[in-house]
């Protein structure tokens, strides 16, 4: 053997300890759990993303914690070891959005076929009573959709109506991108009625006349729906999400924090909204 081939060979005899020494050592730490556990928790750690839009008193930029059940939502995720950011964004954006997995969590949804390809339904964490509003100011009494004949209805753009008031075709719907603005087309006569939850509607009115309510709420409820949480079928593990939420509201319902959220948005049945 040639000096050269002798001293590469002891070279090598040398160095290769050292190569299968840092081999092994890389092999272990890639397959440590508490490495693949780090890397599981960094790239789960995004935040969910709360899609709000205005309609107090249950969500709303304006209000306290974005509204009753954008609070009941984000403290539900934190106690789930979820943590959350808020987008307030307009009613058709945070569906497009949801569709998309830009928008994580829906907390103010109603159930529809149609929504359900897209999102997974959770808990019911409220409910809503759908009436019809009309003027003080009109000689209409407006109780019942066949009430409805030959006049104008102010519509919402993606508003899960009830299926006899989509089915009816007696009158003319007149649509617009929000309450306020339907509200607004009520009182200055452009529309007859409009359809909505009684509690929002009068909220909402006393933001837009403080001075008095001008409309006329009937005593007919024409639906009772349940307010769901709903979560982007395309968010990671989200049905793992939902179950963990579920458990959370539960805990928060035996342990008061629920009732207490309630009363701080002046939801509760003791304490009327002001």
């Amino acid at each position: 053997m040639s000096i050269l081939s002798r001293v590469i060979s002891g070279m090598m005899a040398g160095m290769l300890p050292g190569i299968i020494f840092g081999t092994i050592f890389w092999c272990l730490a890639s397959s440590s759990p508490a490495l693949a556990e780090s890397e599981n928790k960094l790239s789960g750690n995004r935040a969910l993303v709360i899609g709000v839009s205005d309609w107090a008193p249950y969500t709303g930029a304006e209000l306290p914690g974005h509204g009753f059940l954008t609070e009941l939502t984000s403290i539900g995720m934190k106690r789930a070891g979820y943590d959350t950011v808020i987008r307030d964004l307009p009613w058709s954006r945070i569906l497009k959005e949801a569709q998309r997995g830009e928008v994580d969590l829906i907390p103010h949804i109603w159930y529809t076929d149609e929504r359900n390809e897209y999102v997974a339904f959770g808990p019911v964490l409220a409910q809503n009573k759908l009436v019809l509003i009309s003027c003080l100011d009109r000689n209409l009494k407006i109780e019942t959709i066949a009430d409805l004949d030959n006049l104008i209805v102010g519509t919402m753009q993606d508003y899960a109506y009830p299926e006899d008031f989509l089915a009816a075709t007696g009158f003319k719907r007149d649509p617009t991108q929000s309450l306020e603005g339907n509200l607004m087309k009520l009182a200055n006569g452009r529309v007859d009625a409009v359809i909505d939850d009684e509690l929002v509607v009068r909220y909402t009115a006393r933001m837009l006349y403080p001075e008095g309510d001008r409309f006329r709420y009937a005593k007919h409820v024409l639906e009772s729906k349940d307010l769901f949480l709903a979560i982007s079928r395309k968010s990671p593990d989200h049905q793992k999400v939902m179950q963990l939420f579920t458990r959370a509201l539960e805990e928060m319902k035996s342990d008061g924090t629920y009732d207490k959220l309630l009363e701080k948005h002046a939801l509760s049945p003791a304490v009327p909204p002001s």
